[in-house]
């Protein structure tokens, strides 16, 4: 048996929408997709990364962490910023913004990290047209009483 083919307990199936039906989705081996492969993560896992990230020196060094979180202008979009494996925006609700979403095939994910707030949303979905960015929108609007029409 392969480790793809191994049942690990608690893992989530992934699911698609097909002809207007929800559908399993195609099977990847998560060993291929490079960075985003042979990943298996629990919101309880990515809150803790978020914590590690938040103290200097727990997961990174001060001068890691300055880096990681710099913007850097050669890697713009809508005013946003790219800076080493996250997105920094300014644009949320007035507050400083770290986050990053991904997709494959049956899952959709996100975390966003209000660091001066010390807020952190994770989403994590088995469901891979799922916009979880979206949930952690309105999560944090309602955290920071906003509407997110006034922010848009």
């Amino acid at each position: 048996m392969t480790e793809q083919e191994t049942v690990l307990k608690e893992r989530a199936s992934g699911y698609e929408i097909i002809d207007g039906h929800i559908a399993n989705a195609d099977f990847i081996d998560m060993t291929v997709p490079f960075s985003a492969g042979a990943i298996y993560s629990t919101v309880g896992d990515m809150y803790r990364w978020n914590q590690a990230l938040a103290e200097d020196g727990k997961l990174l060094s001060a001068d890691s962490l300055k880096q990681m979180f710099t913007e850097y202008p050669e890697a713009t979009h809508e005013g946003q910023h790219y800076g080493y494996g996250v997105v920094i925006s300014r644009l949320k609700f007035g507050r400083l913004l770290y986050y990053h979403g991904g997709g494959i095939e049956g899952f959709s994910s996100s975390i966003q990290r209000y660091p001066k707030n010390r807020v952190c949303i994770v989403i994590l979905s088995n469901f891979d047209s799922y916009k979880p960015w979206e949930l952690g929108d309105h999560i944090a609007a309602d955290l920071f009483s906003h509407h997110l029409s006034d922010v848009r």
